[in-house]
This record gives C-alpha cells, sequence and structure tokens, in this order.
C-alpha cells in the first residue's frame, strides 16, 4: 500500500447501556485515493474479511454493516456495495463450518441504498440430529442400570453420543429431570445452570504472546459479578452472596478461539460459573468456578494456572463436552 494511505485496522469493543448488539467493531479507513484505488480496494477487502473472520470466530450469528468507507472524501456507495457483496461471498466459501455468522445485514439510512443490497444470508446447512436414542439391535437382552431390569432389546434405547443402554421407561423419565447420561454425565440437549448475573467481556491483544504459542497474540476475557442475593436453584435462597472478578488468557489462534466461542455460550447458559465453596480460599456462599478450568495467568505452567501447558485445550474442551458446550 502507498505510504501515504493510512493502515487500515478495526478493534471490537464490548457494547454498553442500552444497546442491544454484544460487539461493536471500530473500523479505520483511509480516504478513498483518486490515483492508488487498486490499494483502497485490496485494503477495505482485507479488512471486511478480517471483520468477518473475527466475528465468526466469536461465535456471533449475525453482524450489522455499514456502507464503510463512503463518507465525506469517500468511495462511490455504488462502487463500495459491490466490494461489500464480494466480501460476503469470499468469507463464504471460506467457512467450514455450520456455527458461527450466518447473516450479514447492510444498513443505510437511504432506503434505496439499503434496497440495492437487503440481507445477505451465508448458508448453512442445519442440525438434523434431533434425537438422542437409538435402537438397540446388536444384542437380544441387556440390563438397565437404572432399574436393573434385564429388558429385550425392544425395550432399550441407546444414547447416541456416549452409548450408554437403558429401559426407554427410565431413560425418559431421567430425560425430564435433567438431559443427561445416568452413568457417565454426558449432557444431551442444551443445560442450564444457576450461574449468577454477571458479565463477559474480551479483549485481543496482538502486543503479548503466551508460553507456547507464539506470535498468535492473546484473547483475554474479564469476568465480573457482583454481591447479591441467593435466589432458587443456588445452596442458601435468600442469603447474601459474595461476588468476584476473573482474568483468563486463551491463545488467539484456531484452537484457542473455538474455546472462547465454547466458552462464551457455556456463559450464556449459566454453567461457567456456580455459588458454593471456594475451593482456594475455603469461603461458604461466594461465586466460584464451576468445574470448567480456566488459565489466569500467562506464565508460571499448570501448578500456578498457567502457561505452558500442552494439554490445556484438549482438558478444557473435555470439560465443556462434558456438559453439553460442543461445536458439533
Amino acid at each position: 500500500m502507498h505510504p501515504s494511505i493510512l493502515n487500515w485496522a478495526f478493534q471490537p469493543t464490548p457494547a454498553t447501556g442500552k444497546l442491544k448488539c454484544k460487539h461493536i467493531f471500530h473500523a479505520v479507513v483511509p480516504q478513498f485515493p483518486r490515483q492508488w484505488q487498486s490499494n483502497w480496494v485490496d485494503g477495505l477487502e482485507s479488512l471486511l474479511f478480517d471483520i468477518f473472520s473475527r466475528t465468526d470466530n466469536m461465535g456471533y450469528e449475525s453482524i450489522a454493516l455499514p456502507v464503510i468507507g463512503t463518507r465525506k472524501g469517500g468511495a462511490p456507495i455504488d462502487f463500495v456495495i459491490d466490494l461489500i457483496c464480494a466480501s460476503i461471498d469470499k468469507f463464504a466459501t471460506t467457512k467450514t463450518s455450520i456455527k458461527g455468522l450466518r447473516t450479514v445485514m447492510v444498513v443505510h439510512p437511504d432506503k434505496r441504498v439499503v434496497d440495492t443490497i437487503e440481507h445477505r444470508s451465508l448458508k448453512a446447512t442445519q442440525d438434523n440430529g434431533n434425537s438422542y436414542f437409538l435402537s438397540v439391535v446388536d444384542r437380544e437382552k441387556d440390563t438397565c442400570p437404572v432399574c436393573m431390569e434385564e429388558l429385550a432389546s425392544s425395550k432399550l434405547k441407546q444414547l447416541y453420543r456416549c452409548k450408554h443402554i437403558f429401559c426407554k421407561t427410565c431413560i425418559k423419565k431421567c430425560f425430564i429431570q435433567t438431559p443427561a447420561c445416568p452413568v457417565c454425565n454426558m449432557v444431551y440437549g442444551k443445560l442450564t445452570g444457576n450461574q449468577p448475573d454477571g458479565i463477559m467481556i474480551e479483549c485481543f491483544q496482538n502486543d503479548i504472546n503466551l508460553k507456547g504459542y507464539k506470535k498468535c497474540g492473546v484473547i483475554k476475557i474479564f469476568y465480573s459479578f457482583l454481591d447479591g442475593k441467593q435466589s432458587q436453584g443456588h445452596p442458601n435462597p435468600g442469603k447474601v452472596y459474595r461476588g468476584t472478578k476473573r482474568t483468563a488468557y486463551l491463545p488467539d489462534n484456531t484452537e484457542g478461539q473455538k474455546v472462547h466461542r465454547l466458552l462464551r455460550r457455556a456463559f450464556e447458559q449459566r454453567i461457567l460459573f456456580t455459588i458454593g465453596s471456594s475451593r482456594t480460599t475455603g469461603k461458604e456462599d461466594v461465586v466460584t468456578w464451576n468445574d470448567v478450568h480456566h488459565k489466569t495467568r500467562i506464565d508460571g505452567g499448570p501448578a500456578r494456572f498457567g502457561y505452558p501447558d500442552p494439554g490445556y485445550i484438549s482438558r478444557v474442551l473435555d470439560e465443556l463436552a462434558a456438559k453439553g458446550i460442543t461445536e458439533e
């Protein structure tokens, strides 16, 4: 790019106040140059692709986008709309998962401009695995581990992920209370926990690297919970609990971005934290981790809850999967 054109950049920040969105991307777009148009086009396409990729990696399904770069001294609107459409199409061809970004909405105060582009949806295949139970066909009889009765295969059902077998009556009763395997606790469906109200904020730092991960930057996650009063589903309803603030770190690479997406989903399902006894201080009625381990230091190794720890990503994915949080 020509040296007179400033660097393209964007930074996601959490939305605050009454805004209904979860994040806002602040983008820096250089003035449209008449004589170096090809460099400007390359810059805008790269910026849009990076914004779409970051949105997708954060696990969000939609983004609202202005006709960027068309204000005073900017590019012609029709020209930028064509670039936006091309960038959407380019990004859509790179998606390998049905999760993440699926809809890009282009907004503009002039309805005639909006009508030329409308909503662009990224095609995604819907998961049709609605049933958790499989028929048992490879044996004549088996014993249900809940009621301990030996039954014919026609009266048995097998859970499709963990493969444990139960009688139809028992497993259906169990799933009414908790959608999890009574033997191994593998979660099926969406589990909602008793995590109190709090916030999860993330930022992305390219000037820091975790030990064991070179030149990929860091995803820094902040959790904050105020003091409050316990409600139904907590150990001592009506009693005051103490809040907490925690900071966690992930590598900003493919693996770390996946864990970040799943942690966000687990937080929204209220299963990352709970109210109970602190394992480190022994205090009662405090907000504490709920069996999904986080790295709270950038160094120090496993003994100090930091990096390097080559097995951490695999372990935390297993912990999240045990709570039904996966990308499958």
